[in-house]
């Protein structure tokens, strides 16, 4: 509870005594430290390289990717890299959008970006007929029918059909939540509820009904009032 806190207050009493970094937690400063003194004092059972952060090191054997750009929905093994990327999406924008005025640098994310105003789902499944906004989803979900799950947990064994729910369920055994709100502090396991969880603070409602125009932050809220309201029983 005393560690939470310091996420309301700001409050970081633990300093990087080398460049002044301050951090909430302990751990995080002594994987910080690292950077600075070369340590590597951990160990891959697979190709047995000595590593200081094993487990970013460990996704590149699993192939795991936890880190989706809420942009283009490309993923990314490591923080750093995402962060990387996005910069191509906030240098010199060309295309807006005419909805809520986000900018993009191609037209093809612009496109894509559409999607969660209009709500087209172009990728339809031939088994169930369930309909997706974006290739990526529609192609892990295949595999829901297909019985593949090729993504284990090291700890319990539970199977998943896409790495990114392994990483979120390995947070279940962790604690990690490396997503954090910009506005209130709070931190997140998954990206996806950050992103949710962010409408609260920017007002931005993407999903409207296209019978009464009412908005809402979430999709599910949007079928649940159509459903209700404009479904007749």
């Amino acid at each position: 509870m005393k560690q939470h806190m310091r996420i309301h207050t700001g409050s970081m009493p633990y300093s990087c005594d080398i460049c002044h970094r301050q951090f909430y937690h302990s751990g995080t400063l002594n994987r910080h430290r690292r950077s600075h003194t070369g340590e590597r004092p951990f160990t891959c059972s697979i190709c047995n390289r000595k590593y200081s952060d094993l487990r970013s090191h460990m996704r590149s054997h699993d192939s795991i990717k936890p880190y989706t750009c809420f942009v283009c929905h490309h993923q990314f093994m490591q923080l750093c890299s995402l962060k990387q990327h996005l910069q191509i999406h906030v240098h010199e924008p060309q295309f807006t959008c005419e909805i809520c005025n986000m900018q993009f640098d191609r037209s093809t994310t612009l496109k894509v970006h559409m999607r969660t105003h209009t709500g087209e789902q172009p990728f339809t499944c031939s088994i169930c007929s369930q309909r997706f906004t974006h290739g990526t989803t529609f192609r892990n979900h295949k595999r829901a029918h297909m019985g593949e799950r090729p993504y284990k947990c090291s700890v319990c064994q539970q199977q998943f059909t896409q790495s990114s729910s392994l990483t979120a369920h390995m947070r279940s055994h962790t604690g990690e939540k490396p997503f954090t709100c910009n506005f209130c502090k709070k931190e997140f396991s998954r990206s996806d509820v950050l992103k949710i969880h962010m409408r609260a603070h920017t007002g931005e409602r993407p999903y409207a009904c296209d019978k009464c125009l009412k908005k809402f932050t979430t999709s599910s809220r949007l079928k649940r009032h159509i459903v209700n309201v404009h479904t007749d029983k």
